[in-house]
């Protein structure tokens, strides 16, 4: 595993436009998501965009997936585009090396509580949190975000 080290940043909050995968495994997410990538890059150009993946409803064994970009609400995006609001916020932002580290990432802030060592935070487990992807991602970094509160 990388040496993964969250800071803590404001972010401002977005509108999302995209697609969602209801009751996606925890024990094994990744064919899930990936076909819900796959269909949202088969309906929206998303060139030149930042995307994201959001995590909503998290329980111990499933949760839902919402994958999107800050689209411009216009007559030519699919109509059956739902949209997802990012609230702004502190969050702890986790940069991650590449895909397979996503895990390693998730457990560091969820599971080993991270924030359980920090003075001034702790996650925020009932709000969304979300992956960060750079335009045009490729592969290498991209950023997990968890929502804190101040303890």
């Amino acid at each position: 595993m990388s040496d993964l080290h969250p800071s803590i940043v404001r972010f401002e909050g977005k509108k999302i436009h995209g697609l969602l995968a209801a009751g996606v495994t925890m024990a094994d997410p990744g064919p899930a998501c990936a076909a819900l990538w796959k269909k949202l890059i088969g309906m929206v150009p998303l060139k030149g965009l930042e995307v994201y993946g959001i995590s909503l409803n998290m329980g111990p064994q499933v949760f839902d997936y919402f994958a999107g970009a800050p689209l411009a609400k216009a007559a030519s995006l699919p109509e059956n585009l739902l949209v997802q609001d990012i609230p702004a916020g502190m969050y702890a932002r986790c940069p991650i090396p590449n895909m397979e580290e996503m895990r390693a990432a998730y457990t560091l802030l969820y599971q080993e509580n991270w924030a359980a060592g920090h003075t001034e935070y702790t996650v925020n487990m009932l709000r969304p949190c979300f992956e960060l992807y750079p335009a045009d991602y490729a592969g290498g970094l991209f950023y997990v975000f968890a929502p804190v509160d101040e303890k």
